[in-house]
Formats: C-alpha cells, sequence, structure tokens
C-alpha cells in the first residue's frame, strides 16, 4: 500500500536522530519547514510550476480571441446585420466558456495545492511524533499558537534535517504520495487522517517487531 510504504522510514533509531531534548514541549514553525526543508522547496516549485503552465494557457487564449474579435470587427463591414448578429452570439459565447473553463482549472490548481499542503504537514506530524517520542517530548506547538517562547525550544532547523535526510533517502516514494492525482470522491481530511493513522501503525508495528526480537 503507498501511505505505507511512504511512512515506513518514520521508524526512526535513536543513533539516527540528532535531536537531543531535555524539554517536555517543543516550538515548530511549520512555515519555516516549508520553506526550508528539501520536500517543502519541491512542493513549492510544483505549486509555481501550475500557476504559470496555467497563466501562460490563459495568456494565449486572451491574444487568441483578442485576435478573433478584431478580425470580427473587419468582416463586420462586409455582412449583414443579421450575418453578423450571429457571429458575435457565437463569439461572445466562446469568451463566456473559455472565461468559464479558466475558472475552473484555477480551482482544480487552488484545491491540489491545499491538497499538496495538506499531505506535507501529515508527513511532518508523522516525523515530529516519532521524534518527539523519542525524546520524551510531551506536546508539539505550533509558532503560530504560541505568544513567545525560548528560542532553545524551537526544534524548526532539526526537524528539517531529519525530513531532508528522509527525503533525500526516499524522494520518488514521498514525491508519489504528496503528488499523487487529487481524488474528489473522498473528502481530504479523510485522507490526511488515514495518513496519520498509517503512521502510528506502522511506528507501533516496528516496536513490537523490535521487542520480540
Amino acid at each position: 500500500m503507498l501511505i505505507a510504504l511512504v511512512f515506513c522510514p518514520f521508524y526512526l533509531s535513536a543513533q539516527d536522530t540528532p535531536i537531543q531534548s531535555q524539554s517536555a514541549v517543543w516550538i515548530v514553525d511549520q512555515n519555516y519547514i516549508l520553506l526550508n526543508s528539501e520536500m517543502g522547496e519541491e512542493l513549492l516549485k510544483r505549486e509555481e510550476a501550475a500557476f504559470e503552465a496555467l497563466k501562460a494557457e490563459d495568456e494565449k487564449q486572451t491574444e487568441e480571441l483578442q485576435s478573433q474579435e478584431a478580425d470580427l470587427a473587419i468582416r463586420r463591414e462586409q455582412m449583414t446585420s443579421e450575418d453578423f448578429a450571429v457571429l458575435a452570439k457565437e463569439f461572445s459565447e466562446k469568451v463566456e466558456k473559455t472565461r468559464s473553463d479558466f475558472l475552473v482549472k484555477e480551482q482544480i490548481r487552488l484545491r491540489t495545492n491545499s491538497i499538496w499542503r495538506q499531505r506535507f504537514d501529515s508527513i511532518l506530524v508523522g516525523i515530529s511524533r516519532t521524534i518527539a517520542t523519542q525524546n520524551g517530548v510531551k506536546m508539539i506547538l505550533d509558532s503560530d499558537t504560541v505568544i513567545w517562547s525560548d528560542p532553545s525550544i524551537d526544534f524548526s532547523p532539526s526537524l528539517v534535517a531529519v525530513l531532508d535526510r528522509e527525503y533525500i533517502k526516499n524522494p520518488n516514494i514521498y514525491n508519489e504520495i504528496l503528488f499523487a492525482p487529487v481524488e474528489n470522491t473522498q473528502p481530504e481530511s479523510d485522507s490526511v487522517d488515514n495518513a496519520t493513522s498509517q503512521i502510528e501503525n506502522e511506528i507501533n508495528k516496528d516496536n513490537s517487531n523490535d521487542a520480540s526480537q
């Protein structure tokens, strides 16, 4: 199963975890991790590529419509008002359909971006929980919800280091789950919850196997 494969690397041995903490609480800046990690960089690059592709398509269609409109204006002088009205109506309908199609594609792009971010966060949650458990941490707080904290309990850079190491080991697997086709049949919140559950199941399974050996 794809989700199981991608989250198997979340079982990290203590010697593989470059974080040693005496604090029971960690602060994590998710935006920092998105902007500074290899995986986050790949996500942002694909978001930008999708935006630029749709922008280029829109600009090309706009130029084509403007050209057709100019041509229609020239032809108007050689046509009866009835014939021109027919072509003008067809052109107007084409413009409206083009605009409607663009809005649909833009909505799909924005939804896809949102789902990519949710999947990224679910991976981050799995890694953070694993490392926190190994270090005896009782709580992880998002920096956006904290008024002030001592910089010594901000483990964002350390988590970036771990995330980068895991991503570099298995980039294709992580990319496959991050950028899998977006399905409209299942709420993405359910997919994220299922992914998070898979993380815990894999960790517990690996811990049980270690204990039995």
